[in-house]
């Protein structure tokens, strides 16, 4: 939907592409007429995180060395959607190939922008409920992932020791309580 604050793009190209992600290079102009020249623009595929529970009430979760912060975090399994995927599909297939899990139910639970001012890719949130163990992990050549399980009621705990410390799984969290909360008052 058109909004009076939108920038007008005057100018765009493609600076730099790799199969992983392109950066854009646009200039614009605001609605109030200043020109703003050489704003860089990531364009990425979206991505889907699940946040999988066991049946027995646990939160599966990944440990694995991430480049960008130089260290080993602990995130809710996620990956690139493929083009035209559905975040459910994704889903599914991400986490069986991270864990070996899979889900006898799973609920999509929206979108959250991965960097709005920069980026024009989402993550996408799906809860996995009722994961068992169904094969051995599918990782690719690059991945160390290490599984990891949690009660439900440590993960604000967790964030607080900042171990669990990447936004969108903090952001996923919070869909995860405020989708069983709703459910809690139907």
């Amino acid at each position: 939907m058109a909004d009076e604050r939108n920038w007008k793009v005057i100018e765009s190209e493609i600076v730099f592409n790799t199969k992983f992600f392109k950066i854009r290079k646009d200039n614009c102009v605001t609605p109030r007429g200043v020109t703003i020249d050489d704003y860089y623009v990531q364009e990425l595929p979206d991505s889907v995180l699940i946040f999988p529970i066991t049946i027995n009430e646990e939160v599966l979760m990944v440990s694995q060395y991430r480049h960008g912060v130089g260290r080993v975090n602990l995130d809710f399994p996620a990956g690139r959607l493929e083009k035209n995927e559905k975040p459910e599909d994704g889903a599914l297939r991400e986490l069986l190939e991270e864990t070996g899990y899979k889900p006898n139910r799973v609920k999509y639970l929206g979108k959250i922008a991965m960097a709005p001012d920069n980026r024009t890719s989402y993550m996408h949130i799906v809860l996995a409920e009722d994961c068992t163990l169904l094969e051995t992990q599918k990782l690719d050549k690059s991945e160390d992932v290490e599984i990891v399980k949690y009660p439900f009621k440590l993960l604000p705990e967790l964030i607080a020791k900042e171990e669990l410390n990447c936004a969108f799984c903090v952001a996923a969290l919070m869909k995860v309580i405020q989708f069983k909360k709703l459910l809690t008052l139907s």
